[in-house]
């Protein structure tokens, strides 16, 4: 029987791209699924600012060219072609984390770009599809996979210091740790249309809640050549004849003419907002669907998977190589719910908003959109990626307050004083990069953390220093320094800040032994030039 660190199951997007994650950091990786192939119909449509981060952490292409489009916001609207409630104009509003707020695409093709990113590790990462994993037995120092060929009924097992379940609301995986899932109050169905656009025709960005007591609906701008309408069912309606290309028809009429498009998928699907309030078991975690599942009005289902394993992946790779304990992987779980959590409630009460189920609730939410927007109450983007992680690995000295436990900007940098601008995390390091304004003279560098002096606009670098520079082109850097008082920071590799130092607390030798306590090893300071990774 074969040994590897981690055995991944299931290659949807948060499979492959933890996979990825992993081929990165050197980690043995095999990857099994039960299909053979990419599932060709979209499912997953768009992908906010933080994921396109992690694919860019990860190093691919998910732009697309035309297959991928980025929204300018959202209109609530009385009834399809009706009168506008609100606008959610996302336009203007700054790219804190460097790319797009809001992108819609074509699932399959973003899972090709994925899938094909593991070429690069095809002598660390297996890939087998058209495998069915028939038994998961933990041994307690490793856990022994069984799979069987769906072909060739061929038996096959693996043995892995890990597994981590990426496979779908029906998770084999969830089943065997027997993780229940709680219940947050929304199963819905709705008709998800996909359409192909005959004709080229002027859709627009925006996308569209048509806030009908008598049937609620979207529409989602896509890629050409498709778009992708949503309807909910009313009570009375029946799911076959919902789905007959004639009733169709008739829905999408206030939008498009039969002649200007084919249906390419009619389906309904009932919405759940379920999550597991443990992601780790022992040797077994979930990531993905496989440990929650919610209604699609904030567009965070595949997001939230994709965070999942941009948190993970690092863990994983520091427990098995020894830096950390397991203790580590304990808060992957921790940091993930709360936030998953917090993703989830809002998904609901806004899919409440929208599924007024009266037309007495109905009048009473558009007029309070209606007083709102004559107040001046303005409506922002509602992003998740400023919403903070529970408790888990932050510094127990350089405290980061609550509120700012998420990802730390990634604003346009210089690595020269006259060099080019780039994203910060074109800098920065695959584990922990230690930004700080004062600088240092060191002699000797930790392989866990880069060092990196932040120059702002209106300050001059340390002569002295022996620290790799970054010029913070539009002061962004500084000012969130400014904000949170403090000299330097401690990023982990997914971009959240560690912890954050001021004055004497902000030598790199304290910051370093700090990181060092906090991974359950011995940081062994000789002088303030050269710092060691000691022993456990």
């Amino acid at each position: 029987m074969v040994a590897v660190d981690v055995v991944i199951i299931g290659c949807g997007p948060v499979g492959a791209l933890l996979a990825n994650f992993l081929g990165e950091r050197g980690i043995d990786t095999l990857v099994l699924d039960q299909a053979k192939e990419i599932h060709q119909l979209p499912r997953a449509l768009g992908f906010d600012d933080e994921v396109k981060r992690a694919f860019q952490a990860a190093g691919l292409d998910t732009s697309f060219g035309r297959s991928a489009i980025s929204l300018k916001g959202m209109d609530l609207l009385v009834k399809a072609g009706g009168k506008l409630l609100r606008r959610f104009d996302i336009q203007d509003q700054p790219q804190r984390l460097g790319h797009p707020l809001s992108t819609t695409f074509y699932q399959p093709e973003l899972e090709a770009v994925i899938r094909g990113g593991l070429d690069r590790y095809s002598d660390l990462v297996q890939l087998r599809l058209g495998e069915r994993v028939t038994s998961i037995e933990d041994l307690g120092e490793q856990v022994r996979v069984e799979f069987v060929n769906v072909d060739t009924q061929t038996c096959d097992a693996v043995a892995a210091k890990f597994i981590v379940g990426c496979d779908g609301g029906r998770s084999m995986v969830r089943k065997f740790v027997d993780s229940p899932l709680e219940d947050m109050g929304l199963h819905q169905p709705w008709l998800v249309v996909d359409v192909i656009m005959k004709k080229e025709m002027d859709m627009d960005r925006w996308a569209q809640q048509i806030c009908d007591a008598s049937r609620p609906a979207t529409f989602v701008p896509s890629p050409p050549p498709r778009n992708r309408f949503e309807f909910m069912l009313m009570d009375g309606d029946n799911e076959e004849l919902m789905t007959k290309p004639e009733r169709v028809e008739e829905l999408i009429r206030p939008w498009l003419d039969s002649d200007a498009y084919e249906i390419e998928r009619s389906a309904v699907y009932t919405f759940h907002a379920l999550l597991t309030t443990e992601m780790r078991h022992g040797r077994i975690l979930l990531s993905g669907d496989a440990a929650h599942q919610m209604p699609p009005f904030l567009g965070q289902g595949m997001c939230a998977g994709i965070r999942d394993v941009f948190n993970l992946a690092w863990k994983l790779d520091f427990t098995i190589r020894g830096i950390s304990d397991q203790v580590l992987l304990d808060t992957y779980s921790t940091e993930r719910v709360k936030h998953i959590r917090h993703v989830i409630d809002t998904a609901v009460r806004i899919g409440k908003i929208i599924q007024a189920p009266s037309r007495v609730l109905g009048i009473v939410r558009n007029a309070a959109m209606r007083i709102g927007e004559m107040l001046g109450m303005d409506i922002r983007h509602l992003t998740m990626s400023q919403e903070p992680l529970g408790p888990g690995f932050f510094s127990d000295t350089g405290i980061v307050p609550e509120d700012r436990r998420y990802p730390f900007p990634q604003p346009r940098v210089r690595e020269t004083s006259d060099g080019d601008p780039i994203l910060l995390d074109e800098t920065l390091g695959l584990h922990f990069t230690l930004v700080t304004r004062i600088g240092a003279n060191l002699r000797d560098r930790h392989p866990l953390v880069k060092l990196l002096e932040v120059v702002g606009p209106d300050s001059e670098s340390n002569p002295h220093s022996t620290v790799d520079k970054i010029y913070d082109v539009d002061g962004v850097i500084t000012e969130w320094l400014n904000e949170t008082g403090c000299d330097a920071l401690l990023l982990r590799p997914d971009r959240v800040p560690f912890g954050i130092y001021s004055g004497a607390g902000a030598a790199i030798p304290l910051i370093l032994e700090d990181l060092f306590s906090r991974l359950g090893n011995r940081a062994e300071v000789k002088n303030e030039n050269t710092i060691l990774l000691g022993g456990k």
